[in-house]
């Protein structure tokens, strides 16, 4: 017996990162767009999984200082660019390894300022009162099929 259908699963998902694009673009933690268009779900055995950019978890948290990707300054370059943000007379992407550097040696100021952004727990309990009755709509119609009522 099938509880949940494929449907009924993708229609949670998409309610889901409806709801997590929401809490993002709420936030201002997506300057390009790149990580709310990152979300997807994919179909599992028993549900979905949403993926998302692999940087997904420092946008809500920051990112201690330590090791930084080799392209560190290039990317934070784009974010300058795509947050159209001045720093004096320097260029985007001069302004990017300045920025890269300092998250390097210290962390990202959201790291430091220790001022995480819920997305996922506040996206998902925004939805849960509608999903669970849907669920609950389905489970009964489900027994109500076994049963032949």
């Amino acid at each position: 017996m099938e509880l949940i259908n494929k449907n009924a699963a993708k229609e949670i998902a998409e309610e889901l990162i409806g709801s997590i694009r929401t809490k993002i673009a709420d936030s201002g933690v997506n300057a390009s767009g790149n990580l709310s268009n990152s979300l997807e779900y994919v179909p599992t055995d028993t549900g979905f999984q949403i993926l998302a950019d692999s940087y997904f978890p420092y946008a809500e948290v920051g990112r201690p200082s330590g090791k930084v990707p080799q392209d560190f300054g290039k990317i934070l370059a784009k974010w300058v660019e795509d947050k159209h943000l001045k720093f004096g007379d320097m260029t985007p992407i001069q302004a990017g390894w300045a920025i890269a550097h300092n998250i390097k040696t210290y962390g990202s100021q959201r790291y430091r300022d220790n001022k995480p952004v819920d997305l996922i727990s506040d996206a998902v309990d925004e939805v849960m009162p509608e999903v669970e009755e849907k669920l609950g709509r389905m489970f009964l119609e489900t027994v109500n099929d076994e049963l032949n009522l």
